[in-house]
């Protein structure tokens, strides 16, 4: 009776830590996902930075005043751009914002680097889990 015990104490046992796994497994999965959705908008912007934030003033005037040798600059933008990116999974949701950037402790907006912040939500386990990635751009010289 004790050696029946003592065997379903350690069935229910190494089945509990199989579920353990299983479920860390697959909330690993779930942030992987979430990061590379994060990473996907974050690269979106990179690559496309110029046609998102700029104003040449050789096209013309611009919102924005550009400091000396530059022939362009990112007029002052704040807000979300998620609506520029593909639809993901259902189950996650992706905002994307763009903030101009203010240097160090003076606050001093600089129109020429913007900060973007990619945050991916999604529910796990009746929780709202979430991931932010940031990154900085700045203008090139010239766009």
């Amino acid at each position: 009776m004790i050696a029946l015990s003592m065997a379903g104490i350690i069935v229910a046992s190494i089945g509990n830590a199989l579920l353990s796994v299983k479920r860390m497994g697959t909330e690993s999965a779930n942030k992987e996902k979430a990061v590379a959705y994060a990473k996907q908008a974050l690269e979106v912007v990179a690559e496309r930075q110029s046609v998102f934030f700029s104003c040449s003033t050789t096209a013309g005037p611009c919102a924005c005043v550009p400091l000396t040798g530059y022939t362009s600059c990112w007029p002052s933008f704040n807000g979300a751009v998620t609506a520029l990116f593909p639809a993901i999974d259902p189950a996650y949701t992706r905002t994307v914002t763009a903030e101009d950037w203010k240097r160090g402790d003076t606050g001093v907006v600089d129109t020429n680097v913007k900060k973007i912040v990619s945050t991916v939500t999604w529910l796990e386990r009746g929780q709202t889990k979430s991931v932010a990635l940031t990154s900085v751009l700045s203008a090139w010289k010239n766009i």
